[in-house]
């Protein structure tokens, strides 16, 4: 290998991965379907642990997809329903992540595409009250309605969501992602 294309190797920017560990199928679709629509200059990298998760299942993921290579920019997101005490505290003290928690399920989210939800709402009845708006609606799968809402009524989502209490039912901080992409896409990193 000759020295400059060596050279131009070591200066290469790495795009910046984004590894996702997801609860469920639900939550697994919904990144799947972000990275179709929104089509950024990072690597977004999903895994589903169920309730398994844990600092050294992250940190062995992770050693072997980036197989050595990593950016500064790399990022560790939790995406996990949070509807009971036990799975609330063993997330919170996993660290170095971004916390896309949902109280009770990641249906809220979904849910306030449609509407507001400021009262308190178990997981039976948010996923009614979505199947409500959406009819086709089935975990774990988006279908092209759903598809639909969660672009064009993205921006009221996010604006529900960061009027709710943090880790409160009802409470969601997926939010947080979407800036995170949307930032990525405006060439902010």
């Amino acid at each position: 290998m000759s020295s400059r294309k060596r050279e131009a190797s070591r200066t290469k920017k790495i795009n910046p991965v984004y590894y996702i560990f997801c609860e469920g199928e639900t939550e697994d679709a919904y990144v799947s379907f972000l990275k179709q629509r929104f089509r950024v200059n990072i690597k977004i990298k999903s895994k589903i642990t169920g309730q398994n998760i844990s600092e050294s299942l992250i940190k062995n993921y992770i050693k072997e997809i980036s197989r050595g290579i990593n950016s500064k920019d790399d990022k560790t997101f939790l995406m996990y329903d949070i509807d009971s005490e036990e799975i609330k505290h063993r997330l919170l003290s996993l660290r170095n992540s971004i916390r896309l928690f949902s109280n009770p399920n990641i249906e809220l989210w979904f849910l306030l595409h449609y509407r507001n939800q400021r009262a308190y709402i178990n997981s039976s009845n948010c996923i009614r009250d979505l199947k409500g708006f959406n009819r086709e609606y089935e975990k774990p799968k988006l279908n092209s309605n759903l598809e639909r809402e969660l672009i064009d009524n993205i921006d009221d989502a996010i604006n529900r969501a960061k009027q709710l209490s943090e880790y409160e039912n009802p409470s969601t901080s997926i939010h947080l992602l979407i800036d995170e992409i949307k930032r990525v896409k405006m060439g902010q990193i």
